[in-house]
């Protein structure tokens, strides 16, 4: 899975931008970075999980760049976009991106770093690299709306009904099916934030893009709001009750909503971006460390050639064979349906006589205690008791092939 990014610069700025992709690879060496020094001739780089634009004082006064810089702009579509100052002391982006919020590299490089991760975190997930803003018109209009331009000041491309019916009713054209128009967004999301406000879950629209996001498998940041007088630090809808990723924000109500405090609006983006950061660290480093630890004890280990979400892995002493699935975690709302599918995948994969002696499907983390984990698996996904199939954490799994090469069987 080729992980790329895009690196702009001006000829002026060579040296620096060396430097800088030398700290991104460092850090994330999964991504490919494409170099594209603005001159004359640059092209506009494929649109990847991500643009990275670094600037300087005299980038306004070189027309190749600014005209480059508005060709990107134009069409890198739900392409994030990341303006890197290299000045500190000159933080304001280029003309033609004044709308985004900048970073600068030396005082901003671990917030960057972890921006970059977030944005290729983003990209892992189905969809279009889109954030869908869900939020209930009466109470969290000025809310969404808020967190809304801090997602996109931070770069990220966002779709938000915005509708001003006091009954809850998606902003349609005549004739347009609601269900239908909701779908369409949705399907195009590669996340979700929830503005979830005190009467959020009685809206069916609501209801229905967090049922839609869950059926998908698209996961959902919950950005809970509540009053001084009526505390709650986890989400009004019964799905995502127990998610443990989430924004609390304590808020103050204007008129009949309930409004997001913007001092704490850039917090709730990294808090996001957090989030994301680890879907990139489980999906892919996890999985490379595990790669490798799996080819020094001599497994080989690639994706199935049938169903690619699957890799397996035979160890050359044995005739043992495993399957393994990077996994989200269990308070992830999508935990449920991804198991379910990993079922699937080990029933069809039989069908081609593709049979193994063990299969693990593997979660990021802490090793669950035996008694929680029965207890997931007893409420979440009983059918996994029906296959031959085990639930096992990372580590669990490397102390798993470490009894299984050294002949101690599973």
């Amino acid at each position: 899975m080729e992980l790329a990014i895009s690196l702009a610069y001006r000829p002026a700025n060579k040296s620096e931008a060396e430097a800088i992709r030398d700290e991104i690879i460092r850090a994330h060496p999964d991504v490919t970075i494409d170099h594209v020094v603005v001159d004359d001739t640059a092209g506009v780089p494929a649109n990847g999980a991500l643009h990275v634009v670094l600037f300087d004082e005299q980038f306004d006064d070189d027309p190749d760049a600014v005209a480059w810089l508005t060709k990107v702009d134009a069409v890198r579509a739900t392409t994030p976009l990341f303006p890197i100052a290299l000045n500190p002391d000159h933080g304001r982006p280029p003309k033609p991106i004044a709308n985004l919020k900048s970073r600068n590299w030396l005082g901003d490089r671990d917030e960057v770093l972890v921006s970059i991760a977030a944005a290729v975190g983003l990209s892992l997930r189905p969809g279009e690299n889109n954030v869908f803003v869900s939020y209930r018109q009466v109470d969290g209009s000025r809310s969404a709306n808020l967190i809304e331009q801090a997602l996109r000041d931070r770069g990220f491309s966002t779709w938000r009904d915005e509708s001003n019916s006091l009954y809850d009713a998606p902003n349609l054209r005549l004739g347009e099916d609601v269900q239908e128009e909701i779908e369409k967004n949705i399907a195009t999301a590669s996340a979700l934030i929830l503005v979830d406000t005190p009467r959020s879950a009685e809206s069916s629209w609501v209801r229905l893009e967090v049922e839609l996001a869950v059926g998908k498998m698209i996961p959902i940041f919950p950005v809970v709001l509540h009053s001084d007088s009526v505390q709650t630090h986890v989400s009004r809808f019964r799905i995502l009750e127990s998610l443990h990723r989430r924004a609390v924000l304590q808020s103050e109500y204007v008129d009949s909503e309930l409004l997001a405090p913007k001092a704490e609006l850039n917090g709730v983006v990294s808090q996001f971006e957090v989030y994301l950061q680890r879907v990139y660290q489980n999906r892919i480093v996890q999985l490379r460390d595990l790669e490798k630890f799996l080819a020094s004890k001599g497994c080989e280990f690639a994706r199935n050639s049938h169903l690619p979400h699957l890799h397996n892995g035979r160890l050359q002493q044995a005739t043992k064979m495993m399957s393994l699935l990077a996994c989200c975690s269990f308070e992830d709302q999508i935990f449920a349906p991804r198991v379910r599918g990993f079922v699937d995948g080990m029933t069809k994969l039989a069908a081609l006589k593709q049979m193994f002696s063990c299969n693990f499907y593997l979660y990021p983390g802490q090793t669950l205690i035996e008694d929680d984990l029965l207890e997931i698996i007893e409420r979440e996904v009983p059918e996994l008791r029906d296959v031959a199939a085990e639930l096992l954490s990372y580590n669990d799994a490397v102390a798993r092939v470490s009894l299984l090469t050294e002949g101690y069987g599973v």
